[in-house]
């Protein structure tokens, strides 16, 4: 799919192709031998496709029509809205167990770019594998039923040994700024970044300029404002404990360490910098919770809250092995809304295949304007040992490290300006790093007035991307992310 989309982008651009040309560049062959030691195969994984119809989806519990899934079973449903304010959940679906929609979604569903809700099942009693089925397909507003799992956050544990971070200069971020920021030319509109993750410090000193804020809601009245079914939504949300307040819970750094790589503000004399310190805001999305992990349920709620509140990048940095049905709807769903996403692809070190998968992250090498990232180290460029690796799977490389005694330097939990960073090391560091880096190009061109696709942005990313031949077999076609690179084919 992805070798052919091209064909579409000129039927679709153009007239604007005569006034801006090759502006997104002609889509490079994914396939290509023209370095073949960079070609995409080196390993030749079988690339995963979703061949089931079925809409149960079990992973600790055997298939067979004979096995029970237990009350206490954790299981979530993906609802078309749409289809349930026409004609309601079957009686069949409703004895199941409670199943409780907000009437503000429902009601509101015609509007929403993506009009489907994320529910649990909370069953009344026991109920076999064979019935579930059956009733889940005779339910057309049923698309899924799933049983969550946890995602694992993408960091490594930090070291005392690591210090001082140099990524932004080995990316010449100096730079790059001078062209997306210059004061005639430059940006001139916001761009939103929604970080799915363990929650931001909304109000650390660093952040605080930069988050997202819903003007239709208002702060601590416990009403839903704005009728989207979430209350107090003021900076985001937390789906685990279906709150207003989406800060980190339980001293969970990770949502803090991404946020800051994105958009540590810029030129405010606090901390760092990040990839994009202005004209940016962070939709902070907590689906951890008091874990140490992702709940899939809530990562995918907050996919769908992401597109109905006009993310246009959304950044996830966490993953599982487990094939997911309702995950790869809704990151489909929000590609085909306008939304770029960016996925860590997880720090196993281990080779990416259709039966070792990083879920989100390698549902993106089938899904054009979706894109999964690797790491390497800023200092020398070279491959970042814990992260995983795929010449498919893996579609760029960007710094989740400095070098194996240094991290990514960011901003952690704290309202203190001096003390409140930390170094970090991760997939979950790189893919923000990609994050920023799209959320730049898309300002650039909305300041520009230039329409673009989701996977035109990946275009950009990929096309600009520099090739280094030490990354065989890590990475499709060697590619390294390349910020200069990018704001020169802007040009």
């Amino acid at each position: 799919m992805k070798n052919y989309i091209f064909l579409s982008f000129l039927l679709i651009f153009g007239a604007s192709a005569c006034s801006v040309p090759n502006l997104f560049g002609n889509r490079d062959n994914e396939g290509s031998i023209e370095n073949l030691s960079c070609s995409n195969n080196d390993f030749g994984p079988t690339p995963y496709s979703q061949s089931s119809s079925k809409k149960l989806h079990l992973h600790s519990i055997k298939s067979s029509s004979a096995s029970s899934i237990k009350r206490d079973t954790k299981l979530f449903s993906l609802i078309d809205l749409n289809c349930v304010s026409k004609k309601g959940l079957t009686s069949q679906f409703k004895s199941l167990g409670r199943v409780e929609i907000e009437r503000s979604k429902i009601s509101s569903a015609s509007k929403m770019k993506i009009p489907f809700s994320i529910e649990s099942l909370n069953l009344a009693s026991d109920v076999s594998v064979h019935s579930l089925e059956n009733i889940a397909q005779k339910d057309s507003c049923i698309k899924y039923i799933e049983e969550d799992i946890q995602l694992d956050l993408y960091a490594t544990p930090n070291d005392p040994q690591f210090s001082q971070s140099r990524h932004l200069t080995a990316l010449s971020m100096p730079e790059a700024w001078d062209f997306f920021y210059h004061p005639t030319q430059g940006i001139n509109q916001t761009v939103v970044v929604a970080v799915i993750d363990s929650g931001g410090d909304v109000d650390h000193p660093d952040l605080d300029a930069n988050k997202w804020v819903n003007t239709d809601e208002v702060a601590g009245n416990l009403t839903d404002d704005d009728g989207n079914g979430y209350v107090d939504d003021v900076n985001g949300y937390n789906f685990v404990s279906n709150i207003g307040d989406p800060n980190p819970q339980a001293g969970n750094k990770h949502g803090t360490f991404v946020t800051g790589i994105i958009a540590s503000r810029h030129n405010n004399s606090v901390g760092t910098a990040g990839m994009m310190g202005q004209y940016i805001q962070i939709m902070h999305l907590n689906a951890s919770g008091a874990t140490a992990s992702v709940s899939n349920s809530a990562a995918n709620q907050a996919i769908i809250y992401a597109v109905n509140n006009d993310a246009d990048v959304i950044n996830m940095s966490f993953g599982a092995p487990q094939d997911s049905p309702v995950m790869r709807t809704n990151v489909e769903n929000a590609v085909a809304a306008g939304v770029f996403l960016v996925a860590a692809v997880g720090n196993a070190g281990e080779l990416l295949t259709s039966s070792n998968l990083a879920v989100p992250a390698s549902y993106a090498a089938a899904i054009d304007g979706f894109i999964s990232v690797g790491a390497i180290l800023s200092d020398d460029d070279s491959y970042a040992f814990f992260s995983n690796y795929s010449s498919y799977y893996v579609e760029i490389m960007a710094p989740g490290g400095e070098n194996l005694s240094s991290g990514i330097y960011t901003t952690t939990p704290g309202s203190d300006p001096i003390n409140s960073y930390e170094r970090t090391f991760g997939t979950s560091m790189a893919a923000p790093v990609v994050s920023g880096a799209a959320a730049l190009a898309i300002a650039y061109l909305k300041s520009r007035g230039t329409s673009y696709t989701p996977a035109q942005i990946e275009d950009l990313l990929k096309n600009s991307s520099v090739t280094s031949t030490n990354l065989s077999g890590k990475v499709q076609n060697c590619r390294a992310l390349d910020v200069i690179e990018l704001s020169q084919s802007l040009q």
